[in-house]
Parts: structure tokens; C-alpha cells; sequence
């Protein structure tokens, strides 16, 4: 059997390409990426989530709590404001739609696509890239004949 240099080198540089997409893909949670991929032009809200946490042990030296939280709200958004910095400017060029939050240093994307998610995956700062997830809640049940039957405790 014979190969050609030429041949051989395509065929060991494709699957580089794709080793790599694959490991790139991993920071993808695999029912968004099954969604996304599931047709051409599928849109899916999703969070980009970064790795970076700030140091937050000083706070508990910091005795006032005013002052201990105005630290932690700093020590947040710095962290936040330096992480996400070249993904906020990727998307604003890409013209694209996102909220970042500093609490949790995340950027929620609301019209994600595959493309999107795959490029943001690549980038070094970027742990994780999440599905926006909504929780519904069971309505409160009422009973009808719910009436008070004596005076509780502490009540005089």
C-alpha cells in the first residue's frame, strides 16, 4: 500500500482538526450541543461560563460588614470585568445580544447557535458554556375551608 506524502499529511491534519473540535466541544454540555447541532439555523439561550473566582478569604478579616461587602462586590466585578472582557468584545463586533452577569461570572447569550458556542469554546477563558435552564414551580394550593382555629403562640 502506498501513500503520498501530501495524502498522508491531509489525512493526519483532519484528524488533528477534529481531535481538537472534540476537546473544544467538551466545554459544550452535551444536550445544548445536540440542540444546536440538531439543524442549520437552531438559535438556544445559553450561559458562557468563566473559570476565574476571586480571593474573597480577606473579607473575613474585615470586621464592619458595610465594608466587607463593598469588598466582595469589588473583588466580584473586578474579577468579572477582567475575565469577560474579550468575550464581551467578541460578541459586541459579532453584534450579538448578551447580559453579563459579575455575581457568578457568566454571560448569558439569549440567540445562541452552534457556531457561536463553538467559537467562545475555543477561547482560554471560557470553562463552560451551559444551557439556560427554567424551573417552574406548582401553584399554591388554596383549601376552602382554611380558617383559624386558635391563637398561636406568642400572640396575646
Amino acid at each position: 500500500m502506498t501513500f503520498r506524502t501530501g495524502t498522508l499529511s491531509y489525512v493526519l491534519l483532519a484528524a488533528a482538526m477534529t481531535a481538537i473540535a472534540a476537546d473544544h466541544d467538551a466545554k459544550i454540555e452535551r444536550g445544548l450541543l445536540a440542540r444546536l447541532a440538531d439543524e442549520a439555523d437552531v438559535q438556544a439561550p445559553f450561559f458562557v461560563v468563566f473559570g476565574e473566582r476571586p480571593d474573597l478569604k480577606p473579607a473575613y478579616r474585615i470586621a464592619d460588614r458595610g465594608a466587607r461587602g463593598r469588598f466582595v462586590v469589588q473583588a466580584l466585578q473586578a474579577v468579572a470585568n477582567r475575565s469577560q472582557n474579550g468575550v464581551r468584545g467578541y460578541l459586541q463586533g459579532r453584534k450579538v445580544a448578551f447580559t453579563p452577569y459579575w455575581v457568578e461570572n457568566k454571560i448569558y447569550v439569549p440567540q445562541g447557535t452552534l457556531e457561536l458556542a463553538r467559537a467562545l469554546a475555543q477561547r482560554s477563558e471560557v470553562a463552560a458554556i451551559i444551557p439556560e435552564v427554567i424551573y417552574t414551580l406548582a401553584p399554591p394550593q388554596v383549601s376552602g375551608g382554611a380558617a383559624i382555629q386558635g391563637i398561636e403562640w406568642n400572640i396575646s
